[in-house]
């Protein structure tokens, strides 16, 4: 055997050495706290073994708060499904990334690739603000999430970077606003005015005299007729005196 064959055989096995040898992602992740709830969601479903078999990949991790979320709005199932498509089956580092070309997206497969979907690839692009991953398919937006910190690395094998949020994907996650965004200008139309109620004051309810009846027509002729009958009544007595004054003078 050549000196050159003997060390690239040396070198092959140290290789296939360390691989085996390698921790795997559960006890990788026990020492970043922030990130306990990822671990145990990869443990209880299983993906950690997946994680532990591949010969590259890359975790984008979500830290106990968006974890915490996420549990509140999603079945196990989907759940499941959202971290697995947070798992590119390829090596990328905080170096690697930095060393894309500006502007242009790196498609890499993650571990939902086997559904034959869009939901099985992501795009990884470097821009002005930094290294965003998105949904393969999916226009850029100010809203995807951005790498913001490499965890862990064991070079060429595995790569743990947190990213701000969870990474949109049709039909498994809702979309990200972020609590900085723009607040709509539309006026919203005012509630027609209500018209005041009608205030009636209550008037104290005091006994008021009674009027006296007005005098109709008949009231009228009664005191017309009374009036000619005392006039009749003093005409008849006056000529009864001059009368009985006339019999006494002629007596005399």
């Amino acid at each position: 055997m050549s000196p050159s064959t003997a060390v690239c055989s040396i070198l092959a096995l140290g290789f296939l050495l360390s691989a085996t040898n390698a921790d795997p992602i559960s006890k990788i992740l026990d020492a970043y706290p922030d990130f306990s709830k990822l671990n145990q969601l990869l443990v209880s479903s299983g993906i950690d073994q997946l994680i532990d078999k591949e010969a590259a990949v890359t975790i984008l991790a979500l830290d106990n708060d968006e974890i915490e979320k996420l549990s509140g709005l999603k079945k196990p199932k989907e759940m499941e499904d959202i971290i697995k498509a947070h798992v590119a089956r390829d090596y990328y580092d905080d170096v690697k990334l930095r060393h894309l070309n500006f502007g242009q997206p790196q498609e890499v497969v993650n571990m939902l690739q086997s559904n034959g979907t869009k939901q099985g690839f992501l795009k990884i692009i470097r821009t002005e603000d930094g290294i965003t991953f998105q949904s393969s398919g999916r226009p850029s937006n100010p809203s995807d999430a951005k790498f913001v910190d490499r965890i862990y690395a064991r070079q060429f094998s595995v790569s743990v970077l947190k990213i701000s949020h969870t990474i949109f994907i049709d039909g498994l996650t809702g979309e990200f606003v972020p609590a900085d965004a723009p607040i709509s200008t539309k006026t919203a139309k005012a509630p027609a005015a209500e018209a005041p109620e009608e205030v009636v004051a209550e008037v104290p309810n005091e006994e008021l005299p009674e009027a006296a009846p007005a005098p109709g027509p008949e009231a009228d002729d009664d005191a017309a007729a009374d009036a000619k009958s005392a006039a009749g009544k003093a005409t008849f007595g006056l000529a009864t005196v001059i009368i009985a004054a006339s019999c006494i003078a002629a007596a005399l």
